[in-house]
């Protein structure tokens, strides 16, 4: 899968997404607000933490002590765990006036970043590699070990193809909401979890 091959909605269900924001928008009537949060910080904490996100091995293997970063690793990302997004949505409830979008994030951060963190949280060190766009760009990705227990239900093939486009989409920065976060003193209140609060939750030596 080339850069022209990356398809503009990667999730199946984008589209019904959009679709369902142009029926809102288009009934001039009915106020609402479109919640964009940060990639969900809840993959690298379970099964500590509790969450309802079911596991799905990224990037970072914590259990092996092991990283396939995509790019430099310096490539901006903006996470959020569910039960933030939670509060925030509860948040919002309260609000007086939404805009049209509102965007929710817990941190913004980098692939580098985040294995530091991994590692002075566990206190070891990570076999850490680099995927290239030799890899990602052809639906590939560096195997780790949290993977394989996958296959049986999520094959190999499918597994890496998937992962790859998220590759991609952390490569170009699309999942770095840091310019767009909404301010609102409501939701400023909300205090969510940074990557650190939550490696140190689950994975504190």
């Amino acid at each position: 899968m080339t850069n022209s091959q990356l398809p503009s909605d990667p999730m199946p269900i984008a589209p019904l997404k959009k679709s369902l924001l142009k029926t809102l928008a288009e009934t001039k009537t009915l106020e609402y607000t479109s919640v964009h949060n940060g990639f969900f910080l809840d993959y690298w904490g379970l099964p500590k933490v509790p969450s309802y996100m079911s596991p799905f091995t990224l990037v970072l293997d914590i259990p092996a002590n092991a990283a396939a970063i995509p790019g430099t690793g310096n490539e901006l990302i903006s996470f959020t765990h569910t039960r933030d997004v939670a509060r925030y949505v509860a948040a919002l409830l309260d609000m007086d006036k939404w805009e049209e979008t509102t965007t929710v994030t817990g941190q913004t951060t980098t692939w580098n970043e985040f294995v530091k963190i991994a590692e002075e949280v566990k206190g070891v060190k990570f076999d850490v590699t680099y995927d290239g766009p030799e890899l990602y760009e052809h639906g590939k990705i560096t195997e780790l070990p949290g993977q394989v227990a996958m296959y049986p239900f999520f094959p190999k093939e499918m597994l890496q193809q998937f992962a790859s486009v998220f590759n991609q989409l952390f490569v170009q920065e699309m999942l770095n909401l840091s310019e767009d976060v909404t301010h609102n003193k409501l939701l400023d209140e909300v205090k969510p979890w940074s990557v650190r609060d939550m490696l140190e939750m689950a994975w504190k030596a």
